[in-house]
């Protein structure tokens, strides 16, 4: 970290959900309690509580030049973020955010992350769509040849399309990403632009509301995200009705055994002979299908797996702006899904051996 020696202590919270926060603050009480600097005030604080060891201890210090960051506060309602940030007139507080009201809601100056430079964003696209630069070789139009070939500095081509898809996506790193997910499986280069501009168009008709994302230069990251889910959805009905259920329980890690015990009523659907339905069923009623399912939802950034030493997949845990996504965008045509993901999960915590009853 390049300023990491004009810091003291850096204390970093992951605030992605609540049970992140609450395991961060706990991690960071235990440092405060093995491994602060020695030879500091005694700590005032003698209670239980993680975040308030943490929050005392960076309040009456000898060593007051800490760093704390909140990292990915997108949820504005899921916690009382205020109570997290100390009040004194010494050390520094970072606070990340998607959302426009956070610099409100922490009282805090709002800095805009910069986008990538275009070389760095190039590079970011070529490199996970094909491995690295040198894999992706191009022709002038921006599409990849059939067969690679030596690319040297005197005949590597004109990248133009590659720039004009980091500036289409204002640098973002996430959309960036999830582009090169689309590259590798769907489009070619310049079919990509096309395709993300029409269906740019379309999303912006509806979505998201003004002032819903800090700054419009997020809003690329909304249409990506259409674009996967759409491609997808053609490719694996299955995982994206999975996509769908799980953006319904929420932006949790999410057990591989809850999933596998999870029991939908067919019963309870209003109509089970559509296509998204029988797709549901089918992948919640295979174990097979279901992690087949969620290896093709990882490969395309949508959601990430946790894996034990053995490589088996334990958890899982969805972005909270792709669960949003998928709620805004999906949950006027699946109403009852909504209904079975929450009944389903009570079912499966409460009820485990019998199930639906």
């Amino acid at each position: 970290m390049e300023y990491q020696q004009h810091y003291t202590a850096i204390i970093w919270i992951n605030a992605f959900t609540a049970e992140h926060t609450i395991q961060s603050f706990d991690e960071v009480a235990d440092m405060v309690s093995s491994n602060w600097p020695p030879r500091d005030v005694p700590l005032a604080y003698t209670g239980s509580s993680s975040w308030r060891k943490v929050i005392s201890r960076l309040r009456s210090t000898r060593y007051t030049r800490w760093l704390l960051i909140i990292d990915s506060v997108d949820d504005l309602d899921q916690d009382k973020f205020r109570q997290y940030v100390p009040s004194c007139q010494y050390g520094s507080i970072l606070v990340t955010s998607t959302q426009y009201r956070a610099p409100e809601v922490f009282r805090l100056s709002r800095l805009d992350v910069d986008p990538l430079p275009v070389n760095s964003g190039r590079e970011l696209l070529l490199t996970r769509a094909f491995g690295s630069v040198l894999n992706a070789d191009l022709s002038e139009d921006g599409k990849i040849r059939d067969r690679p070939r030596k690319i040297t500095s005197a005949n590597r081509p004109d990248c133009n399309v590659v720039t004009t898809i980091v500036n289409e996506l204002h640098g973002m790193p996430l959309a960036i990403e999830q582009a090169s997910a689309l590259l590798k499986t769907v489009f070619s280069l310049s079919d990509f632009i096309n395709a993300y501009r029409s269906h740019y168009t379309l999303i912006m008709e509806r979505y998201p509301p003004k002032g819903y994302l800090s700054y419009e230069k997020q809003r690329p990251i909304i249409v990506v995200f259409g674009m996967l889910y759409r491609s997808i959805e053609n490719r694996s009905p299955e995982a994206a009705a999975l996509l769908t259920l799980i953006a319904f329980l929420g932006p949790w890690q999410i057990p591989m055994s809850l999933m596998e015990r999870f029991q939908l009523s067919t019963t309870k659907f209003h109509s089970s002979t559509d296509e998204g339905t029988k797709a549901l069923i089918r992948v919640l009623g295979d174990p097979t299908t279901l992690r087949l399912a969620l290896g093709d939802l990882a490969d395309v950034c949508l959601l990430k797996l946790r894996r034990n030493y053995t490589l088996v997949c334990q958890s899982f845990s969805v972005h909270r702006a792709i669960c949003d996504w998928c709620v805004r965008i999906a949950a006027p045509e699946k109403q009852e899904w909504i209904i079975q993901a929450a009944h389903g999960l009570a079912t499966t915590i409460l009820l485990p051996a019998t199930g639906y009853v």
